[in-house]
């Protein structure tokens, strides 16, 4: 189904609205990510860009607010397997992106 198709339908059936401004957004969102990556040490594992990481996020976030529309109860529980704390898959996700394109700024 297209992704502007994908969107209407959802907006009619479920009430969520997502713009495709929302969809290319995370160009906006870069320089909060630098910011909140220096206020915390971190730093960016080559060869990621900020505007990947950004990119990524947002594409997770639209992509579980897609599926929530259609089907909540997939997009609600997960568990981390170090974690008795209930999360939810977007939580999930974003850790694992962070995970991946993220280091330490301080360590060698």
């Amino acid at each position: 189904m297209p992704m502007k198709k994908a969107m209407v339908e959802l907006e009619e059936t479920h009430g969520i609205h997502l713009s495709m401004g929302s969809i290319f957004g995370s160009n906006r969102l870069w320089s909060n990510y630098e910011r909140m990556l220096e206020q915390l040490s971190l730093r960016l594992r080559e060869p990621y860009t900020i505007l990947q990481l950004a990119t990524l996020a947002a594409s997770l976030t639209d992509g579980i607010a897609l599926r929530a529309g259609l089907d909540p109860e997939r997009t609600q529980h997960a568990r981390r397997p170090d974690d008795e704390q209930e999360w939810t898959l977007l939580g999930v996700g974003f850790v694992a992106i962070v995970n991946e394109c993220v280091e330490d700024a301080l360590a060698g």
